[in-house]
């Protein structure tokens, strides 16, 4: 049930960031807006192919500094 709970965050994490625009890509390039689109593409496509160990690297080391570039962008969105 964890690794579900995990994929389908990612999922949805990588569903916003392929909604934003390319001059927000641009403004806020030190966002991996690709790279996120990127990680959402591998998990939903890749089925049965899906690496845990990275999934894992993302979620304990990029997700707390993502969370920390994006709230200084939107300061007044919650957590």
């Amino acid at each position: 049930m964890l690794r579900v709970w995990c994929l389908h965050h990612i999922v949805i994490i990588g569903e916003a960031a392929s909604r934003v625009s390319e001059s927000f890509r641009k403004q806020y390039e030190d966002v991996p807006s690709r790279r996120i689109v990127a990680m959402k593409n591998a998990v939903v496509h890749g089925y049965f192919k899906v690496d845990w160990a990275q999934v894992w690297v993302v979620i304990e080391k990029e997700l707390s500094p993502l969370q920390q570039k994006l709230s200084l962008i939107f300061p007044n969105c919650s957590d």
